[in-house]
């Protein structure tokens, strides 16, 4: 019985020796032709050779094709934004950031609210932030503010003081009633610092008039940073482009005041309560870099799939949704905030909540091996062409903030399968495990700011790859 055991063995052992040779210099040519030389030459014998002697797991799980004319797929685009502009006011010490097509305007004489240092509106519509000065009899210390026993009184009388500019403004706008809507304390090691916002009435619209007061330690005078936007829910852009200029406003040697910043959390701890405080710029960047990492681990995956991604069992509707639109970046994007922005789901890791609004739940998808790889190897490519691309020219024009969200989302993506599946061909190379996502976007960009140009999908794909087989 032993001896009949060992001859099976032996035969099973040469038929997968015999089967091997045949299979990775057959892989390593077929990679080559479909991913040309210069990827064959950073993972062919990788990719390629693992396929080669994994063929009895591909065989195993299924051994099919299905005939589908290959399309341009979906173009998904990303538009840069300009960096912001820094307004810096060195005689009273303040500084903000605000949108490169924002324009200066022409500050008036000074009045009863104070000097205008600078006004700074939109291009087109009736958005504007203003800095004002006013001048105060004496100054007061940060001991004397802290241990006098009527400071809050203090406080509450500077205050009403300084409604007196929101009462100019609304005169100014024709509005028919003023609300003050929230007075508050900011906590401040410069000043005493506080915040109002007030609502405008005119006829139909309502203004929002909100603004941030500083009295500067030492110093006899008193700062005011007001913003003034239309109240309007559903302008979700502008809403969040007005907030950013409203919440960079900081006496210079303080922080700004920001919301919570994810860059301050490790990628796979990213959870929807960090989503929802990102720009909507950068929350299409995250889904945008989750698409480009999805994609580069389907590239990267030994295994083949066969089955088109218009098929049900495609393994991308395991991680993505249907019907993401003519941009699945924004479509994405749109899905995972409405997913997001239930209460139950903030302290979900978002991991989770981008598998969460996936089209499927169970089941395996059509990966195997193909021996028709001209007719299988286009169905990995669901973004479509290089035309699909992120620029790197784009990239670079971005500020850093919109550079991260898209290395965080591309870490997700690489993941996304392996958490879905709990398994995968993945031969350890979609992502440098060993790095973190702001040490892999500093290595992309420095790719992307070589003369050559180049795609940010292509260089995000071999950047990764480099440090991946990188030693420490």
């Amino acid at each position: 019985m032993r001896a009949l055991v060992r001859k099976i063995l032996a035969v099973a052992v040469g038929l997968y020796i015999l089967a091997a040779m045949v299979a990775v210099p057959y892989f390593n040519w077929q990679y080559a032709q479909a991913q040309g030389f210069v990827r064959w030459l950073f993972l062919g014998e990788l990719v390629a050779t693992a396929k080669g002697l994994a063929w009895p797991y591909f065989v195993a799980k299924r051994f099919s094709a299905v005939e589908w004319k290959a399309g341009k797929g979906n173009n998904v685009r990303l538009v840069a934004e300009a960096p912001p502009r820094e307004y810096v006011d060195h005689q009273y010490q303040f500084a903000f950031q605000f949108p490169a097509d924002w324009k200066f305007e022409k500050n008036p004489p000074p009045g009863e609210a104070g000097e205008v240092r600078v006004i700074i509106r939109h291009p087109t519509k009736p958005m504007w932030v203003q800095a004002l000065v006013g001048h105060l009899d004496k100054a007061v210390t940060k001991h004397q503010f802290e241990s006098s026993p009527n400071r809050d009184a203090a406080v509450e009388g500077i205050m009403e003081l300084s409604l007196e500019a929101y009462k100019k403004i609304s005169r100014d706008v024709g509005a028919e009633r003023m609300i003050v809507s929230e007075k508050k304390i900011l906590p401040s090691d410069a000043g005493i610092q506080f915040y109002i916002s007030t609502a405008h009435r005119k006829g139909n619209m309502t203004l929002l008039v909100a603004g941030i007061h500083i009295v500067p330690f030492e110093k006899p005078h008193i700062l005011t940073f007001m913003m003034v936007a239309p109240v309007d829910p559903t302008a979700t852009k502008d809403n969040e482009t007005i907030d950013r200029v409203f919440n960079s406003f900081h006496i210079l040697g303080e922080r700004p005041i920001k919301p919570s910043d994810p860059s301050q959390v490790s990628a796979q701890d990213l959870t929807c309560n960090n989503y929802g405080g990102l720009a909507e710029s950068q929350k299409i960047s995250l889904t945008y870099g989750y698409l480009e990492g999805l994609q580069a681990s389907l590239d990267k995956d030994a295994a083949d799939i066969l089955v088109p991604p218009s098929d049900p069992e495609h393994p991308m509707w395991w991680v993505l949704p249907m019907e993401l639109g003519k941009n699945p970046a924004v479509g994405l994007a749109h899905k995972l905030e409405q997913h997001c922005q239930s209460g139950k789901n903030q302290q979900k890791r978002l991991l989770d909540a981008f598998l969460s609004v996936a089209y499927q739940k169970s089941g395996q998808p059509a990966f195997g091996i193909s021996i028709d790889k001209k007719k299988t190897d286009p169905w990995k490519s669901f973004l479509g062409g290089k035309e699909s691309s992120v620029s790197c020219s784009a990239y670079n024009a971005s500020p850093v903030e919109t550079r991260q969200a898209i290395i965080y989302g591309y870490y997700l993506g690489t993941q996304a399968l392996k958490v879905a599946l709990k398994e995968s061909a993945d031969i350890g190379i979609a992502w440098p495990s060993k790095l973190s996502p702001q040490a892999v976007r500093i290595e992309v960009d420095k790719h992307c700011q070589k003369p050559k140009p180049a795609s940010l999908r292509d260089v995000l794909w071999l950047t990764t790859v480099e440090l991946a087989v990188k030693r420490p």
